[in-house]
């Protein structure tokens, strides 16, 4: 591939590298790294997801953080008084040869990232300029440009109130910015090229979710459009015993083939998170993991599927990662702190309700990565959460950081009016504290199919009752599968036809 080994050493700004899963796009980071090392050249390789991130890790011998870790560091500033000192966002990231960004259809020009003196950044452009300024001289990116776009979070005001509404927002844009070449070109006045790749390396060429994602990826090209029902698409293009409107031939199906394994070979998709989680309730209702008379819902266990919520960078466990405990070590830690806290300013500003009584727990995991498993020990909060309960996770996430607080009380009487040195300290024992390391999860029976981009499972259910305008999302979840799959719609299906 001339063009792909000419990039090193030529005076390009970008090379685009789109090609279908299985192509071995994050393969190749890991070939380009040690090109990079031959050539005495400084590299970093990112990605948007904590999951995909993982995945570079696995496959790039430890390379591989997400594109705010590289991008943002917390740091003490000087208060804009001149008086004192606070923290904040800053950007902070080293001068590089070469930036490699994996999964790059979910990145767009659009996708916020952390405030920086007030003032929204956003992550695409924000690599676009240092590339502009030559703080990184070139970047590659890889990723499908027929994968699910990115979502994400905007703030808008409300008319009459002075409160900040998130909603969630998916950009519609046919292809991402970050994979168009003419947009880099025609825009930023960059320099570069696009290599698309064909070649499958995973999947057995007559296997059938295969066969039918690259004949939607063609589909999706040739109508320019992605907008379209993926009921009305597949349905008339597979068996009939792939397709089922009962529900529990869907959770039997699951149990059976994911019983044997701790489930983290099998994944029931959907499109929005109150669905993953209506799934996730009934599968565990079945294992005997809720009451059925009395709706008692055990706390975490060994043996399930479980995702982390948060990115935690003292365990190196990451939002996305999914995971089965093994072992419990230990006995159950009780957060310090007070669920009506009013001794930290952090816990008073945040009116969100925390629970009386939590406890943190450390396990022995089985971290799963599309290479194999890892083995970890890590610190989790002894209840599962829905993946979509804002409020719960930053009501687990305060009643951890209030611990923290409480422990370190003479620490964090200096963060009133603190010096720089007093907020460097607090900062590095904060990241270096194993409690403050905690993650918070959910259950992962069930899952929306952005959570799974960079992921791959044995076999998959596509709730197709959840989501009837965009092929993109039927094509993403088809791509999660290497050994069979089973279409789920709750009308009959014959009424699809």
């Amino acid at each position: 591939m001339p063009e792909f080994e000419d990039f090193f050493k030529n005076d390009d700004n970008f090379l685009i590298i789109n090609g279908p899963a299985g192509t071995g796009k994050t393969s190749l980071i890991s070939k380009s790294i040690k090109e990079c090392e031959k050539l005495n050249l400084k590299y970093e390789a990112v990605a948007y997801t904590g999951k995909a991130a993982s995945n570079l890790r696995s496959k790039c011998d430890g390379t591989g953080k997400t594109i705010h870790n590289f991008l943002y560091t917390f740091a003490s500033k000087p208060k804009p008084s001149g008086e004192g000192y606070g923290k904040d966002w800053i950007l902070d990231f080293s001068d590089l040869d070469i930036l490699f960004i994996d999964e790059c259809s979910m990145l767009s020009t659009q996708v916020p990232g952390f405030k920086v003196n007030g003032e929204k950044t956003y992550l695409f452009l924000e690599i676009l300029e240092a590339l502009k300024s030559r703080k990184i001289k070139k970047i590659m990116l890889l990723g499908d440009s027929h994968q699910l776009p990115p979502i994400y979070k905007e703030e808008n005001k409300k008319e009459d109130e002075d409160t900040e509404e998130i909603e969630d927002n998916l950009a519609e844009n046919l292809f991402p910015d970050s994979m168009n070449e003419l947009f880099l070109k025609n825009e930023f006045g960059l320099k570069g090229k696009t290599i698309n790749l064909d070649t499958n390396w995973r999947y057995q060429e007559d296997f059938q979710a295969y066969k039918l994602s690259i004949q939607l990826r063609q589909h999706i090209t040739i109508k320019n459009s992605f907008v379209s029902s993926p009921k009305k698409w597949i349905t008339p293009k597979v068996d009939k015993n792939k397709l089922t409107g009962d529900e529990n031939k869907v959770i039997e199906w699951v149990a059976e083939r994911g019983s044997e394994n701790t489930f983290n070979n099998i994944r029931i998709l959907t499109f929005t998170n109150d669905k993953a989680d209506e799934w996730n309730r009934k599968l565990r209702r079945f294992l005997g993991k809720i009451d059925k008379d009395t709706g008692d819902v055990e706390g975490i266990t060994t043996g399930e599927p479980m995702m982390n919520l948060y990115n935690k960078e003292y365990s190196k466990f990451y939002n996305g990662d999914s995971f089965a405990i093994k072992e419990f070590i230990d006995k159950p830690y009780s957060l310090q702190g007070d669920s009506n806290c009013e001794r930290h300013q952090a816990c008073i500003r945040e009116s969100v309700s925390r629970p009386y009584e939590l406890f943190v727990q450390k396990a022995n995991i089985s971290l799963f990565n599309e290479d194999g498993n890892e083995e970890k020990t890590v610190s989790l909060v002894s209840k599962g959460v829905k993946a979509n309960d804002e409020k719960t996770k930053k009501a687990y996430h305060l009643r951890v950081w209030c611990d923290f607080a409480t422990r370190n009380d003479n620490l964090y009487k200096k963060q009133k009016d603190p010096s720089e040195e007093d907020v460097l300290e607090w900062n590095e024992k904060r990241n270096n504290d194993e409690i403050y390391g905690t993650g918070i999860a959910c259950y992962a029976y069930a899952s929306t199919v952005h959570k799974t981009q960079g992921d791959s499972f044995e076999y998959v259910v596509i709730d197709l009752e959840d989501e009837d305008r965009n092929l993109k999302w039927l094509y993403t979840a088809l791509t999660r599968t290497t050994v069979d799959f089973l279409l789920y719609g709750k009308k009959s299906f014959s009424d699809w036809f």
